[in-house]
């Protein structure tokens, strides 16, 4: 990075291993494998909410809302829609954290989601659900525990 330049301090390399332990020689092994989940929307909010209804063929699955301020945003599976409902979740979270990672506000983040085709696990949202707004995500959760 700098050549010709003194050696970084403490490099991230010292006696053969990186600073985790794992061995810079990968015949030697991988060290401890960690995962990282991505970056994404904080998954709370003091303020407003708006929301749209997930289904699971004609079934209430979820809810993927946002903060109307922009800046939080996630879903909540319905608790009558049981375990398909918790699992609809995923590829809803993937594609908000997708939308995090092209640094798309929250709420234009869950608008978007009504243009994602039906998937078997997922649901889908209706291209006419309507927008809906609540005071809290409290709210949303009452609502959801229903």
């Amino acid at each position: 990075m700098n050549p010709g330049g003194p050696p970084p301090p403490d490099p991230p390399i010292q006696d053969g291993m990186f600073a985790d332990g794992a061995p810079a020689d990968r015949s030697l092994g991988w060290g401890p494998l960690v995962s990282t989940p991505p970056q994404t929307y904080p998954s709370r909010t003091d303020g407003p909410v708006i929301f749209l209804p997930v289904r699971l063929e004609s079934a209430l699955a979820g809810y993927v809302w946002a903060a109307t301020t922009g800046d939080a945003a996630g879903y909540l599976p319905c608790a009558n829609a049981g375990q398909p409902g918790v699992i609809a979740g995923g590829l809803w979270r993937a594609r908000l954290d997708t939308a995090y990672a092209q640094r798309i506000s929250a709420v234009d983040a869950v608008r978007r989601c009504r243009s994602f085709p039906t998937d078997r696990l997922s649901g889908m949202i209706g291209a006419d659900a309507p927008e809906q707004e609540l005071g809290s995500l409290d709210e949303l959760i009452a609502l959801a525990a229903r």
